[in-house]
């Protein structure tokens, strides 16, 4: 149903920023600074070989 909302463009998912695996610390200071607007995303890099 969810999926369907946002495929026809009915819903927008909305990603405020995006941090570092090695900045999540600061991540959730972010979110609990109660000014959160969106979605925060920690990102993690892969190498080559699939492996974090």
């Amino acid at each position: 149903m969810f999926g369907g909302l946002i495929e026809g463009g009915h819903v927008t998912p909305v990603f405020e920023r995006t941090f570092a695996l090695a900045e999540a610390a600061e991540a959730i200071r972010h979110l609990r600074s109660g000014q959160v607007r969106g979605k925060v995303v920690i990102a993690m890099q892969v190498t080559a070989a699939g492996a974090p």
